[in-house]
Order: structure tokens, then sequence, then C-alpha cells
């Protein structure tokens, strides 16, 4: 596996803090045998774009845009945004602790999160 280099985290800024508010609403961080992936799905192109714009702001990294079939409703068509990163990853699970500080770092922030 190529392991894609990611920029250096040293803070949590208002672009993480929207990333993560955005993955903990409708968005995934999982690993799978072979895959690290985090992915977001919506039916707003508007917010893939934030998404992604937000993911090459911290990450350096370019997202992957696909559309898709809901598995709850197979007549509406989604979008899904997704990026493999073994850091990322990690960082989002380890430095981060997204089960145990979101909320306290979206406090941190005047703005609305999903501005």
């Amino acid at each position: 596996m190529r392991i894609k280099k990611i920029k250096k985290q040293k803070t949590i800024t208002k672009n993480k803090a929207r990333l993560i508010a955005r993955l903990k609403a409708d968005g995934s961080v999982f690993k799978s045998d072979t895959d690290y992936v985090v992915s977001y799905d919506t039916n707003e192109m508007k917010e893939i774009q934030r998404l992604s714009k937000d993911i090459e702001t911290v990450y350096g990294l370019k997202t992957k845009i696909l559309r898709h079939r809901s598995g709850i409703n197979p007549n509406k068509l989604l979008f899904k945004a997704f990026v493999r990163s073994k850091l990322m990853y990690e960082d989002l699970q380890n430095s981060v602790r997204m089960r145990q500080m979101t909320g306290k770092y979206l406090k941190k922030f005047s703005n609305p999160v999903m501005k």
C-alpha cells in the first residue's frame, strides 16, 4: 500500500472542526481488511464540495466523488466523497478522539459549524 503524506497537524482549526462535525453527522471513518477510509454521503453537491475543500485545506489530500443509490430509498441518488488514507484515519482516530472531544472544540468557534 502506498502511504499518502498529509499536512502536519498541530492544532484544531475551524476547517478541521467543521470536517469532524460533518463526518460525525453523515460520514464514516473506518478500516477494512486492506483500506483506511474516510467517507461522507449527502444529496447536495455543495456540501461535498465544502467537505472536499476542508480535506484539502486540512490534510492536503484530494477526495474522490461518485454518485450512488441510497440504501434506504433506492430511488434517491446521493453524492459520496471519500479518501483512502491511513494517516488521515489515524489522525482522526487518535489525536482528536472524535467521540469524546468534538463538542469541546466546536464550541470554541463562534460561527456556525456548517457555514
